[in-house]
């Protein structure tokens, strides 16, 4: 079953998600925990989930393997990138190259999406210069998508903050979490990597958060660019 689109921006009890996923209340609920699904708690008590996180989890759902070590999983995509990680030791290095050449790349999406916290806000549009500078660009807004023949949106924004500067985002630009974001913020503590260097991540991490995205268009993108770097590793 697929969410109408109408609702992807609102709110459904567990036992609604539980028919979309095919799982029960009780499974819902552990994704919930787990930081699976975003969810709110109503007055009573019970858990609202949020129908854009549950399809985009239907999305990237592969139903088997823990995620990787957020270490393993940002060296991947580092390497991916044609760069020189050097927080992984020779040992974890040959043991991820061999791991890399046997991944296919939505299994990739998968296996590293725990490698951030990720908040959803609605910020003003005219704010978004300045909030641009406050994050290292990503997924639907950086460039790559001009690579696919992709309009860059001039609606939507998508990075990486450091944990300890998200606070003054959020205070800076007014930030709201609810629905009808249009400000995707991945959250980062204690990354292996200093972000500052970084104006837009490199493009294995640009094309792991357009796997993300709802429009298959984007998504595509993401997995035909992680699809080619792979096949470069074999």
């Amino acid at each position: 079953m697929i969410i109408e689109e109408q609702k992807l921006n609102g709110w459904m009890t567990t036992a609604e998600a539980g028919v979309i996923l095919g799982v029960g209340r009780l499974q819902i609920a552990r994704l919930v925990r787990d930081g699976e699904l975003d969810a709110i708690q109503s007055a009573g008590g019970a858990f609202l989930v949020n129908a854009e996180s549950l399809e985009r989890y239907r999305i990237l759902f592969r139903g088997r393997g823990r995620p990787w070590d957020k270490s393993v999983s940002w060296g991947a995509l580092w390497v991916l990138s044609g760069l020189k990680e050097e927080w992984l030791t020779y040992t974890q290095l040959q043991r991820l190259s061999t791991r890399l050449k046997n991944t296919k790349a939505a299994d990739l999406v998968w296996a590293v999406r725990k490698r951030a916290e990720t908040m959803r806000f609605r910020i003003g549009e005219s704010f978004f210069p300045s909030a641009k500078e406050m994050i290292s660009i990503s997924g639907v807004g950086s460039d790559l998508i001009l690579r696919h023949g992709l309009t860059p949106h001039s609606n939507r924004i998508e990075g990486y903050i450091d944990k300890n500067n998200l606070k003054k985002f959020v205070k800076k630009f007014h930030a709201v979490q609810g629905e009808n974001a249009n400000a995707i913020i991945h959250i980062l503590a204690n990354p292996p990597f200093e972000l500052d260097n970084y104006q837009q991540m490199p493009v294995a991490v640009v094309a792991a958060d357009l796997c993300a995205s709802l429009d298959v268009r984007e998504r595509n993108a993401g997995i035909e660019t992680l699809k080619g770097l792979l096949n470069d590793r074999i």
